[in-house]
Order: C-alpha cells, then sequence, then structure tokens
C-alpha cells in the first residue's frame, strides 16, 4: 500500500511539472507583456471596462483580449526556435569561452515605402539612426510611366531606382520590387491606341523581360500586379476623363482571374525561382457585408484554382478612415467594430485559408496623411499615442501569425500615427514599435560555453557572436535553418 501510494504522488508530480517550453507558453498573458508600452499608460484600466470608453483606446478591449492572450502565445511557439549552437576554433577544438549573441535583425520583415520626394536625400540623411531601428526591408517602386517612350522600344527610367538601392544598401534594408505589372499610375500616352489584347500582351512580355534584364535577383519579392479589382473603378472615376480613353478593356481585362493567371505565368517564365506576389487594396474586417473583401477572396481563391504560379498573396492593409468616421464608432456600412483587433485578425484568418504566404505590403495605420488632412485628429476620436497603441496592437496580432511574413508601411510620415516625425526622430508609434522591435521581440544571451556548446531559445533572424580574442561574425538563424549549428570562431 506504501508503494502505492509512493507511485500515486509521483504521478501527480509529474503531471504537475512544467513542461519544457510548453507551459511557460501557455502561461504568457497579453498585459503581463504589452502593458506600459508608454510608462504612464495602463491598459489594464481600459480592458476591464466593459464600455470600451476608458482611456486609452487601442484597437482592444475587454471583447477581444483574449485574442491577444492567444496571439502572445502564438508569438513564443512560431517567432522564435529552440537553437544549440557548438563553437571551435579553425583547428575544430570546442571553444569553452564566453560568448556573446545578440539578435540584429528579425527574419520577419519591417518594412518601408522609399518614398519619391524632391527632399528625399536630406530626409534620409536625418532619418538614418530612425529607420535602422525599427526597419529591416524596403519597397521600391518603378511604375510605368511617361518614361515608357514606347511600346514597341521598353525603356526602364533605372537610375532612380538605383538610387533607391543604393539608399537600402547604405541603411541596410532587404529590397523588395515593386511593381512589374501595374498600368493604373502614369500611363504614357499611347495607351490609347491600344486596341486589341494581343498589343497587350506583346506590351507585358516586354515589361517583364525588361525588368528581369535589369534586376532578376537581390529582392527578396517581386510584386507581379496590383489592385485587379479596382483599376475599373478608378478607371472609370479618373483615369478615362483625364486621358481621354475608350479602350476600355486595357483597365478591365485582369478583373478576370483567368487573364491574371496568364499575367502571373508570364512574370514566372522571366523569374522562375523567385518570390512572386500578386496583391490588391481593400479595408479588411469581420464583416461578411465588405463586398470588396469578398470579392478579392473569391479571385485570389480562382487564381489559386488555376495553379497561377505565385508564392504569396499580398495585401495592402489600408485602414485610412473617411473624414468624420471615429475609428471607436468603426463604419455604418462595415460595422461599429472595423477597427478593433478581431476584425483585422478575421482578414488575415480568411486569406490564410488559401494556403499561401501572406505580405501586408502597404501598411496604412488609421491617420490623417502627411500631405492629405483630412480635418482634425479630433474628428478620430483619439489621440496620437492611442493610434500609436493601435499600431502596436497591429503589429502584435501581425507577428503572431506564421503565416505573415512582413508589415511594409506605405506612408511611415503619416500625419498622426506613422513611424518617424519630419525631424527624422521616432514619433510616438515609432517609439512604441522601437520597444517591441528592440525590447519585447529581442533576443541577447551572454553565456560560457560548455564542451563548447550553447543552447537557448531565441527569436529567429540574425545574430552578431561576439567572443572575447575571437572576430565577430553574423550567424543566421531562421525558422527553416537547423536548430543545431556548427560555428568556426576565428582568431583575431
Amino acid at each position: 500500500m506504501k508503494n502505492y501510494f509512493l507511485i500515486v504522488l509521483a504521478l501527480l508530480l509529474l503531471t504537475s511539472c512544467k513542461q519544457p517550453g510548453k507551459t511557460d507558453i501557455d502561461e504568457v498573458k497579453y498585459l503581463d507583456n504589452y502593458n506600459y508600452l508608454f510608462e504612464d499608460i495602463d491598459m489594464s484600466k481600459s480592458l476591464a471596462d466593459a464600455s470600451g470608453q476608458t482611456y486609452p483606446w487601442s484597437g482592444v478591449d475587454s471583447l477581444n483580449v483574449s485574442l491577444m492572450d492567444q496571439a502572445v502565445k502564438d508569438i513564443e511557439q512560431y517567432r522564435k526556435g529552440n537553437f544549440s549552437i557548438k563553437f571551435l576554433d579553425e583547428k575544430g577544438i570546442p571553444v569553452d569561452a564566453h560568448v556573446e549573441l545578440k539578435h540584429v535583425k528579425h527574419e520577419f520583415k519591417f518594412g518601408l515605402k522609399m518614398i519619391d520626394s524632391q527632399d528625399e536625400d536630406s530626409l534620409f540623411e536625418r532619418s538614418a539612426s530612425s529607420i535602422m531601428k525599427i526597419f529591416n526591408a524596403a519597397n521600391i517602386c518603378n511604375y510605368h510611366s511617361t518614361w515608357w517612350k514606347s511600346k514597341d522600344k521598353p525603356y526602364g527610367n533605372w537610375d532612380n531606382y538605383n538610387k533607391k538601392l543604393e539608399w537600402c544598401e547604405k541603411l541596410e534594408l532587404d529590397p523588395r520590387f515593386h511593381i512589374i505589372q501595374y498600368i493604373h499610375m502614369g500611363k504614357p500616352v499611347w495607351w490609347k491606341e491600344i486596341d486589341t489584347e494581343e498589343e497587350l500582351w506583346d506590351f507585358y512580355e516586354k515589361r517583364a523581360a525588361d525588368v528581369a534584364k535589369h534586376y532578376s535577383e537581390g529582392f527578396f519579392e517581386y510584386d507581379v500586379m496590383n489592385e485587379m479589382i479596382h483599376w475599373p473603378i478608378w478607371f472609370e472615376k479618373y483615369d478615362g476623363a483625364k486621358h481621354n480613353m475608350d479602350n476600355y478593356f486595357v483597365f478591365n481585362w485582369m478583373k478576370n482571374p483567368e487573364n491574371g493567371a496568364k499575367v502571373v505565368e508570364q512574370a514566372r517564365k522571366h523569374f522562375p525561382s523567385q518570390k512572386l506576389v500578386v496583391l490588391e487594396t481593400g479595408v479588411w474586417n469581420d464583416y461578411p457585408n465588405n463586398k470588396v473583401s469578398q470579392d478579392i477572396y473569391t479571385y485570389y481563391k480562382r487564381l489559386v484554382e488555376l495553379n497561377a504560379p505565385f508564392d504569396v498573396i499580398g495585401y495592402q492593409g489600408r485602414y485610412n478612415p473617411e473624414a468624420g468616421n471615429q475609428l471607436k464608432e468603426g463604419n455604418n456600412e462595415i460595422g461599429p467594430r472595423m477597427f478593433y483587433m478581431e476584425s483585422i485578425k478575421y482578414g488575415f484568418e480568411l486569406f490564410s485559408g488559401l494556403g499561401k504566404e501572406i505580405s501586408i505590403t502597404e501598411f496604412a495605420p488609421p491617420s490623417r496623411t502627411r500631405k492629405n488632412k483630412i480635418g482634425s485628429l479630433e474628428e478620430l476620436g483619439v489621440d496620437r499615442r492611442e493610434l500609436a497603441l493601435w499600431v502596436a496592437n497591429f503589429h502584435i496580432l501581425a507577428f503572431s501569425k506564421p503565416y505573415l511574413n512582413q508589415i511594409t508601411w506605405w506612408p511611415y510620415l503619416n500625419e498622426d500615427s506613422g513611424v518617424i516625425s519630419e525631424d527624422g526622430s521616432l514619433s510616438e508609434t515609432g517609439q512604441v514599435l522601437d520597444v517591441l522591435i528592440n525590447e519585447k521581440w529581442h533576443t541577447h544571451i551572454n553565456k560560457v560555453t560548455k564542451n563548447g556548446y550553447i543552447d537557448f531559445r531565441g527569436f529567429y533572424g540574425e545574430y552578431l557572436i561576439t567572443a572575447e580574442g575571437y572576430a565577430e561574425q553574423i550567424l543566421h538563424l531562421f525558422s527553416n535553418d537547423s536548430t543545431a549549428q556548427t560555428v568556426t570562431l576565428k582568431k583575431l
């Protein structure tokens, strides 16, 4: 009988003991990890208030804090790995020494759009240190414009593009290409002369070949086509009147997913192994009466059914509110909780069901824009720090989704919720992102090796290795890499 009770006691102890990693993940909570992003703002008060009116508003309240608890767990599960690193000297002998591993670059892409501005050089100069704190990637735009002088003789204005690539190198930003095929922006006058699909396909072939000739490598993604659903809308509203065009099919034909699939197939011939993205714009929320979102989903679904050879679903993630719409009250047509995190979550999960990686390629948080201010900030019903907290929560939620690979900002100089201020310093939004990226989502290991080994759990990305008497080097620990790696340290 005594032995029986000992066995039962042992089983109880075993079941109550923490399993390495798993229990730790189960116990993490949103407020335990992300309260006081501003030192003087206690978000727990607003989360405990069922009315949702307590300051601050952040897109998270008592109704959806549980999904943020899950997001925190998912970050721990999906954005980190358990690593075992063996350090050897140049003779292959294990090194027992004090070693520092500092996480210096995320695998996940935090990107910005390289702006077009007469003030570009000075802007980037004064913003360089702030950019490097937050961003590790950049979107560089190259549209069909008036520089494409002839439909028979492609001419790419690559000088400006090369200049932006130089900035990427200087600021240590991984570039992405935008865009191979996009006829909405700056059409040359000869577009109105196109009257057959054969001519259109011929031009698209030339464009894809020209991009591949100059930039077939060096980018982590290539946008293939953009705003297929919205082209006809914008053509009717703006471009037909502006350009006096009657060849409507030029703008309407890619709305047919069969034609879109052919565009992707055409691009794939010139970019056989590169990661190709198809993207659209729309408001992303959990209300089924959002017809635009449903139309885009149907389009992507059809591309998948047609086996169109693209790799990534891109959507722009534009949450700019219309003038007069208070964020706390949502949108009359779409729903009162349009800007809350469960709404954002629905958009992510809806499209993840198509089985593709997802990129948020043109993120625009709720804000007045830098150039086109819509009334006053008070009209949005929030202040700058509340907008910053909304952006933080959006990033927490997005970062928790293993199928999402990036958030690339479009107007990172937004008036109210942009990352960087005009003087180059971090705004309120930039400050909370700095806390997330460089504190909350940061791994810094200081250990003495044992038989040459260091074991640790850390965020995926690049690590700077420092060991006394040895040269510094970068170690890549990405999600698809082996968790057990050997590093050869070289003597100074």
